[in-house]
């Protein structure tokens, strides 16, 4: 199971058609790695991975980077600042 690194695009606001597309869009990548036995992280300027269960309504564009780790590898590879 490879790791897995993508953007994933801040939802901004609910109330819009954009932002309720991108939070359905969001869910879904993160029952499918979840159900591939992924977890999910940020991946944070500073070298460390923040665990997440689910990418949340924000604007910052700092917040896009996310890592899936496969289950076995995220005790041995997730760092704290």
């Amino acid at each position: 199971m490879p790791i897995v690194t993508c953007e994933i695009l801040p939802i901004y606001d609910l109330s819009t058609e954009v932002g309720r597309f991108r939070r359905e869009r969001q869910e879904q990548i993160m029952t499918m790695m979840t159900d591939l036995g992924y977890e999910c992280f940020r991946m944070r300027r500073g070298s460390w991975l923040e665990p997440v269960q689910d990418v949340q309504v924000h604007s910052n564009l700092e917040l896009n980077d996310y890592a899936f780790l496969p289950r076995s590898l995220t005790p041995v590879l997730t760092l704290q600042p």
